[in-house]
């Protein structure tokens, strides 16, 4: 099934932070998330910022970008190219 890209609706450059691009291979890691300390994700969908190296349950604001601490599953019910990446800088 092929990803439906989703267009933010909210400003994407974010002071303090350098996008690296959607998905797992803009973290450098081609098969699965690559968790760095000065890794976020956010949601193409509503904007929520999520830290790579999160120790807890997450979900972002519109339910799409989840964090499943137990099971270690992480991605967006539109895919993970639905998942912006930035750097800290």
């Amino acid at each position: 099934m092929k990803t439906t890209i989703i267009e933010p609706n909210f400003q994407t450059n974010i002071n303090g932070f350098v996008y690296k691009g959607r998905g797992p291979n803009a973290t450098g890691n081609n098969s699965s998330w690559n968790r760095k300390n000065e890794l976020y994700f956010v949601c193409a969908n509503c904007g929520s910022m999520m830290h790579s190296k999160t120790n807890s349950y997450f979900t972002c604001e519109c339910g799409a970008m989840h964090y499943d601490l137990d099971a270690f599953r992480f991605g967006s019910k539109y895919g993970d190219e639905n998942i912006l990446v930035y750097e800290k800088n």
